[in-house]
This record gives C-alpha cells, sequence and structure tokens, in this order.
C-alpha cells in the first residue's frame, strides 16, 4: 500500500519533538544520533508526524505502565472500555 499522508505518533516529551526537529546536534545528544537521523528524514519525506500530547492524555500508558488505579479507570473511559461492574453505565 502506498502512503498518502504521514502516520501521527503521539509523543509526550517536547525535547524528543525538538531534537528530531533541530538540524544541530549538541554534545549530550550524539550517543542517539542515527536514530534522530532517521526522525528527521522520515519526517522531511512526510511519513512521520510526531504531534505533542500531553502526558495525562498518552493511552499507551495504560498498556506500557504501572498506575493507579484511578489513572487507569480515566485512560480506560477515554477509550470507551467498560469493566465487569459497570453494567453499561460507561
Amino acid at each position: 500500500m502506498e502512503q498518502r499522508k504521514a502516520t501521527k505518533v503521539n509523543v509526550d516529551n517536547q525535547v524528543t519533538i525538538a531534537t528530531s526537529n533541530n538540524l544541530i546536534f549538541h554534545g549530550k545528544t550524539k550517543h542517539f544520533k542515527l536514530k534522530y537521523y532517521f526522525m528527521r528524514e522520515v519526517q522531511k519525506n512526510d511519513e512521520l508526524q510526531l504531534i505533542y500530547c500531553k502526558t495525562e492524555d498518552q493511552l499507551a500508558d495504560m498498556l506500557t505502565k504501572p498506575l493507579s488505579k484511578t489513572k487507569f479507570e480515566t485512560l480506560r473511559d477515554k477509550i470507551g472500555v467498560c469493566s465487569k461492574t459497570c453494567k453499561g453505565e460507561c
């Protein structure tokens, strides 16, 4: 399949977005230079677009991090998943 527009990736780290867009590498970033060269290239080719997403809105966290019950339930509600105890009230 041909990709017609950029894949949007939500990122909760503004430094990551700034570094991937910045044409100048600083000494502290040289150890991950290769990854950001790749990121710049795919962004330049309009294959990928990094979009800032606040940490509290990062839905993937519920699948990748241990969370408090409250935080887990908040994210679960945002994707529209009900627990057995909600009985269709969500």
